[in-house]
C-alpha cells in the first residue's frame, strides 16, 4: 500500500459531510479550497448558504462555478421523464472537460474542489431512472436482448435485484467516479436513523444514525470515504463528530488521519483541515528523511 505523503494528503483529500437539514453540512463543505465547482442536485438553493453574510464575513468571497442538475417534471411536480441522474454525469463531464483545456470561468480555468449536494436527491434521480428503464424493458425486443442487457447499457448493474439494487449500481458507479478524481470531494448526504423496536414500550428506539443511502450502502459507501463527519448544532454552534461512538447511538463517522481533529470538531473549516493534514505528512517524510 503506498505511503499517504504530503502530495496525496494535500491534492486529494475525499470528504463525506452527513447529518440532519440545517447542520452547517454546505456551509463546511464551501469552506474547502477554492476554486470550487458546486454540483447542485435538485436545485439552486443547495448553494444559497455561499452568499449568506454569515459565510461572507467569516470565509469571504470564493471563486465558485454552480451548475444545477434537475428532473424533468410536470406541474404538479410529478417525474415526466427521469433525466437528472443523466443530467448530473453530463455537467460533471463538461466541467472535467473545461478543467482539462484550462477553460472553466475561474482566474486559473479549473478547479481544486469538487462539491455534490446533496447524495438524497441525487439518489431519488437514480431511482427514477431505474424504475424508469425497467418498466420500458420488460421483455426482450424483436433483436432479441434482454431487460437485462439493456439495463446494464444504462449503467444499472444489478437489474435484478429490484428497482433498489438498480440504484445501488448507480450509486456505486457515481461514488467509484468520485475517487478517481484528483480534486478534493466534498459529498453531502442527509441522516437514516437506525431503529429497533421495543416490545416493552411499544416503540422504537433509535439504535444508530448512518448517512442517508440505500440499504448496505449505508455502510459501504462510508468506509470507502477518507474522512466521514456526522454533524450535529450547539447553540449556534456546528459540531461535526469524527471518531465513531458506541453509545448511547452507534454514529458513523471518522477520519483517516486521527488525533490531529477533535472529536468533536466545533465550526469545521475544510481548507484549514486539509492545511493540518498535508502538515503532519510533511513532518513523517521529514522524520523519516532523517533517520
Amino acid at each position: 500500500m503506498p505511503k499517504l505523503t504530503s502530495e496525496i494528503i494535500g491534492q486529494r483529500e475525499k470528504f463525506l459531510l452527513y447529518g440532519a437539514p440545517k447542520r452547517g453540512k454546505t456551509f463546511c463543505a464551501l469552506t474547502a479550497p477554492g476554486p470550487i465547482f458546486f454540483l447542485a442536485i435538485g436545485g439552486p438553493n443547495e448553494a444559497k448558504t455561499y452568499f449568506s453574510e454569515d459565510f461572507q464575513k467569516k470565509h469571504g468571497k470564493k471563486e465558485i462555478h454552480l451548475e444545477v442538475a434537475l428532473e424533468d417534471v410536470d406541474k404538479h411536480g410529478r417525474c415526466k421523464t427521469p433525466i437528472g441522474f443523466d443530467h448530473a454525469c453530463n455537467l460533471l463531464d463538461e466541467v472535467l472537460e473545461k478543467d482539462d483545456k484550462g477553460t472553466l470561468e475561474t482566474e486559473t480555468g479549473g478547479f481544486e474542489t469538487l462539491i455534490v449536494d446533496n447524495a438524497t436527491v441525487l439518489q431519488e434521480f437514480q431511482m427514477n431512472k431505474t424504475i424508469y428503464i425497467s418498466n420500458l424493458n420488460r421483455n426482450p425486443d424483436a433483436k432479441g436482448e434482454s431487460t437485462q442487457d439493456k439495463l446494464v447499457k444504462h449503467g444499472i448493474l444489478k437489474p435484478a435485484d429490484s428497482d433498489y439494487g438498480g440504484a445501488q449500481g448507480l450509486m456505486q458507479n457515481w461514488y467509484s467516479w468520485l475517487f478517481k478524481l484528483d480534486k478534493n470531494v466534498v459529498f453531502v448526504a442527509h441522516e437514516y436513523e437506525v431503529t429497533r423496536a421495543n416490545r416493552a414500550t411499544q416503540s422504537s428506539d433509535v439504535v444508530g444514525i448512518k448517512p442517508l443511502f440505500v440499504g448496505k450502502q449505508r455502510d459501504r459507501i462510508a468506509n470507502a470515504f477518507d474522512n466521514v463527519w456526522h454533524f450535529t448544532k450547539q447553540g449556534q454552534m456546528y459540531l461535526a463528530r469524527t471518531v465513531p461512538v458506541d453509545k448511547p447511538i452507534d454514529i458513523i463517522a471518522g477520519t483517516r488521519l486521527g488525533g490531529i481533529l477533535s472529536n468533536d470538531y466545533p465550526n469545521p473549516d475544510l481548507s484549514k483541515t486539509i492545511a493540518k493534514f498535508k502538515a503532519h505528512a510533511e513532518k513523517i517524510e521529514k522524520g523519516e528523511k532523517s533517520k
